[in-house]
């Protein structure tokens, strides 16, 4: 006779059979290897969950998940996928959630995925990313990108690889035979993120941002579960709750959820999200990538299954965050008009000179809603003709009035270039204000076309960039253009030729100066 175990009894059993695996870990890769070589010699972590979580036999398996496949919607998501959020309890109680997820990646080219969950089966202090060539599953292993994972492990002294955390975690595992039916050619970075705290995880998702950045066909997939073993009615109330607050992008709130919450007196109620520094990962790169969409595409929990019980469930949720297309040309909406441009320099020239003057930001107000659009910025200061400042911010996440005010002070006090500007300095400096299209990934420098094109320019984890009217200014063609803007990100002049990426953008641009009208 077939028995079948609650997700809880579950969990517990495996606990056990894993003999209690809440240790302690190393801060290296020393300790017990989760991987066995195969014939090639590759180091290949097995399946700890086949047959508990998921059908053991590739064929069961693959006939599960086409079918848990074929009955989730596709929505259409105008833009980049940037990450995902899914479950990963057995496939009977979340398997639908996550497929309604994964999904949205059917015929995508999606090359790198950086997989993120919590470490349910040992203590693990910061960050495990895994350092071994790949993860099986019934379905056929799946290759880990080992370049791009060992970048990740440098980018932070919390970053490890603590083997024994991959040895029977589950959390990133049950996402690989969704991933292996919707996509071909792929690879993973496995990161399971343990007890550390908000800064660890915030410094996660900085680095994620930088690796979304440096890889354009990547994306995140994040593993975790919700509320664990309240009764049914509590979880739903508190799970909305919790996706509210990750459709925000702000990590506060979705702390604000577990404090309210826990400790409290909802019976049963250990946790908001087994994933939570997954979750504040996630949301930090997404935010810093310029996600401005973010959608809830499913939630139900363990009671909703017929056999579930309902005094006692787990929650499961599958969210999108979405960055959407934008033409790297101004359409003639995008654009400020004279008057919003004016106000814009208005708003600059006081913010530098009361800054300046009496060390303080003044009070940032304007009735133009076109002020309140996010775009990425830079502010040109000259004295006379000569620079005297220059800093931009790339993102979209701030209003435009509120962005330019900072960045003015930031050109006057925080280019190392230049010493910070004098009170006596404010009447011969003049004000530019460059607004940004946001950056595109262009395939070589031949397309770049010098004087309508800003150039990033990214090597060897170093880049720089300028502004469209610097090349024109200087006289440059894009050869001159590219050596100089080596230099400047501190390589070799002649090092654009070759192992380059390059973004553009285009710029509105008007100033004091050189005066406002179409500004292009």
């Amino acid at each position: 006779m077939k028995v079948l175990l609650s997700e809880f009894e579950m969990k517990i059993a495996i606990f056990i059979l894993t003999g209690f695996m809440l240790v302690s870990l190393p801060a290296c890769s020393k300790a017990q290897s989760p991987s066995a070589r195969d014939r090639s010699g590759l180091k290949i972590r097995p399946p700890a969950v086949a047959g508990a979580f998921y059908p053991g036999s590739s064929e069961a398996l693959s006939r599960d998940v086409d079918e848990l496949l074929e009955r989730a919607p596709v929505s259409s998501h105008p833009g980049r996928i940037v990450a995902l959020i899914v479950p990963h309890a057995g496939y009977r109680y979340s398997g639908q959630t996550a497929a309604r997820a994964f999904k949205q990646l059917a015929g995508s080219d999606i090359k790198v995925i950086f997989l993120l969950g919590p470490c349910h089966r040992a203590y693990l202090p910061g960050v495990s990313i895994y350092q071994g060539d790949g993860y099986r599953t019934p379905l056929g292993i799946v290759p880990v990108d080992l370049e791009t994972a060992s970048w990740l492990r440098n980018q932070d002294d919390r970053f490890g690889y603590h083997a024994g955390a991959h040895l029977q975690e589950h959390s990133l595992e049950v996402e690989l035979p969704f991933l292996q039916r919707v996509l071909k050619n792929f690879k993973i970075v496995p990161v399971l993120v343990g007890r550390s705290d908000r800064n660890t995880a915030e410094a996660l998702g900085r680095a994620l941002a930088g690796a979304l950045e440096k890889i354009p066909e990547s994306i995140i997939v994040c593993s975790t579960d919700m509320t664990h073993y309240p009764p049914y009615e509590a979880a739903n109330r508190i799970d909305r709750e919790t996706l509210e607050a990750i459709k925000s992008l702000d990590s506060d709130k979705v702390l604000e959820v577990r404090k309210k919450y826990i400790p409290g007196n909802i019976p049963n109620l250990s946790c908001t999200l087994c994933g939570e520094n997954a979750v504040l990962a996630t949301m930090e790169a997404c935010r810093l990538t310029g996600v401005d969409r973010v959608e809830v595409l499913d939630y139900r929990n363990s009671g909703d299954v017929s056999f579930g019980d309902r005094s006692r469930v787990v929650g499961y949720g599958a969210v999108i965050f979405l960055k959407e297309d934008k033409m790297t040309e101004f359409d003639h909406e995008g654009k400020l008009d004279e008057a919003a441009q004016l106000e814009l320099l208005r708003i600059a020239r006081r913010a530098l000179e009361t800054y300046i003057r009496e060390g303080k930001m003044p009070r940032i107000e304007s009735e133009n809603q076109v002020l309140s659009r996010k775009r990425g910025v830079f502010v040109t200061l000259t004295k006379q003709g000569k620079l005297r400042g220059c800093m931009g911010h790339f993102e979209q996440d701030t209003p435009l009035a509120e962005l330019v005010a900072r960045q003015v002070i930031t050109s006057a006090t925080g280019d190392q270039r230049f010493p910070p500007v004098r009170p006596e300095e404010l009447g011969n400096i003049d004000i530019e204000i460059s607004v940004l299209s946001p950056p595109e990934y262009v395939d070589s420098a031949e397309d770049i076309v010098v004087g309508k094109h800003g150039v990033i320019l990214h090597k060897a984890g170093r880049g720089a960039t300028f502004l469209p009217q610097v090349a024109p200014e200087q006289g440059w063609d894009r050869e001159t253009m590219l050596a100089h803007l080596a230099y400047k990100a501190g390589l070799p002049p002649d090092a654009w030729k070759e192992n380059c990426r390059f973004q553009v953008y285009t710029a509105q641009v008007f100033g004091e100066k050189s005066g406002v009208g179409s500004g292009d």
